[in-house]
């Protein structure tokens, strides 16, 4: 097939007030590919950074929303889909045990953590040593950076608080939202969910805030990863994808209005009001090349100084970053 591509970038936004220009915002196409490019992502951030991407997109790319990152597992090992959002720890995982099949594209959630409290005792991290805290995501990458930021403040997980770990984040949402678990510690959309519903509920610390105190890392928690298989044969889907993938990114950063009614219109979000707090908690981002590259490589030398088989044993060599 003969591709031609089209991008028509012109808008603007605005920004807390301050105008931004010439970001990329929108996109016109004059072909539909006959066969379209499977892509999985997670409910939560990861598909609100593709959320326009996703609809508008359509015609092109079929976008499938999972619950759990392990549901993503078998569809890129078998090839059921091309392109994935996954947690960063599980990129690491997959390319070890498809010995090199996938390659991150993109770095495109920061730190999504906040603990949230029915009360006022807690201040600081210090403030949680003692206490029963509900949690989720045991063994992945939110207990291990939950368990470093605690380790870091002289705090052992394990023997200095009880944490009752819950298997699904919605189901802590909605004890937290029936007010039967006082401290919790849940990522967006789920913590906005409980304040939004429950007005009893504070955010008690915002999780990155507290990793940026005690490490010189950024916060990266999501990554876009494809198999090296498909990047090799379509370069130019890849590179289509990855201009869309950041257009969305932007369209759903700046556009501070129009962002929380679209994300409402096409099912992302229940109300406006409830999109336009937890958009900026999220922490969706774009970040590509050497600087992803740079990124993911510090984080995860934390992840295996806290527990090596969470990265698969070892530390990734370069061959798993796209572009960099």
């Amino acid at each position: 097939l003969a591709v031609l591509m089209l991008l028509c970038f012109a808008s603007c936004g605005e920004n807390n007030g301050t105008e931004i220009t010439d970001v990329p915002t929108e996109t016109t196409t004059s072909y539909i590919r006959e066969t379209k490019t499977k892509v999985a992502v997670l409910n939560g951030p990861t598909g609100f950074g593709l959320a326009k991407f996703s609809v508008d997109r359509a015609y092109n790319y079929d976008v499938q929303f999972c619950s759990d990152p392990q549901e993503i597992v078998p569809l890129l090992t078998t090839g059921a889909v091309d392109i994935a959002a996954l947690p960063i720890n599980l990129a690491s995982n997959l390319y070890k045990k498809t010995n090199g099949g996938i390659q991150i594209l993109a770095i495109n959630t920061l730190g999504v953590l906040h603990v949230i409290e029915n009360g006022e005792s807690i201040k600081s991290i210090s403030d949680l040593k003692g206490k029963t805290i509900y949690a989720t995501g045991q063994g992945s990458t939110p207990e291990y950076i939950i368990n470093y930021i605690l380790t870091q403040n002289g705090i052992d997980p394990k023997n200095d608080m009880d944490i009752q770990d819950k298997t699904a984040q919605a189901e802590l949402a909605t004890l937290a939202t029936e007010g039967k678990a006082d401290i919790c510690i849940l990522p967006e959309p789920f913590a906005s969910k409980v304040l939004f519903n429950n007005e009893n509920y504070r955010v008690a610390l915002d999780i990155t805030k507290e990793w940026d105190k005690v490490s010189d890392v950024k916060l990266a928690q999501g990554v876009v990863v494809a198999r090296k298989e498909f990047i090799d044969a379509n370069p130019d889907i890849i590179k289509e994808f990855l201009s869309f993938n950041k257009i969305s990114v932007n369209y759903l950063n700046i556009n501070t209005y129009g962002a929380p009614v679209f994300l409402v219109e096409n099912g992302f979000m229940e109300s406006a009001k409830l999109a336009t707090t937890v958009i900026p908690r999220c922490n969706i981002v774009f970040i590509e090349g050497a600087e992803m590259k740079a990124m993911a490589k510090a984080m995860f030398d934390v992840l295996f100084a806290a527990d090596p088989a969470c990265i698969g044993g070892s530390i990734p060599d370069d061959g798993l970053y796209y572009g960099a």
